[in-house]
């Protein structure tokens, strides 16, 4: 689900998987490379200029990155919540992002951010799920989906 109120954006997945007692969660460490482990990462760009966007990630306990225009501006730290819960096979992640952090305010109707989510699946093999399809790098911000708020 994706849903928001006043101050934030929340973002809700469901997420299958056969054994999640293999997920990998090696990364323990705030703004460390979670992407590695199996993890979700959300991309808005808030004013849809292709070109800034923030890039939030979290792995399946819940360690956060986040990073602004592919992390050039390391410094860069949002405020923001998640939660996750591990069960016999699916795991949940549900995000409380604050439109402050992103520099925005609260969308009115028919307002339309670039958006994308993906998934990082740690197997044999990394697999990547992306809601919109984007050519192998997640960074393209012309290539995000649209997050149309009503």
């Amino acid at each position: 689900y994706i849903v928001y109120d006043g101050h934030n954006l929340y973002i809700g997945l469901k997420l299958m998987q056969s054994n999640p007692k293999k997920l990998t969660a090696n990364k323990k460490k705030h703004d460390s490379s979670v992407w590695q482990d199996d993890s979700i990462e959300f991309f808005m760009d808030t004013n849809r200029d292709y070109s800034t966007y923030y890039q939030f990630v979290a792995n399946s306990i819940g360690i956060q990155y986040d990073g602004l225009n592919r992390g050039l501006k390391a410094a860069w730290d949002a405020d923001w919540k998640v939660k996750t819960f591990i069960s016999d096979n699916f795991w949940n992640m549900e995000i409380a992002m604050p439109f402050k952090e992103m520099n925005t305010v609260r969308p009115e109707p028919g307002d339309i951010w670039g958006m994308n989510i993906t998934r990082n699946r740690i197997t044999s093999s990394r697999q990547l799920n992306c809601w919109s399809f984007i050519a192998g790098n997640n960074h393209r911000p012309d290539r995000f989906g649209f997050l149309v708020f009503e």
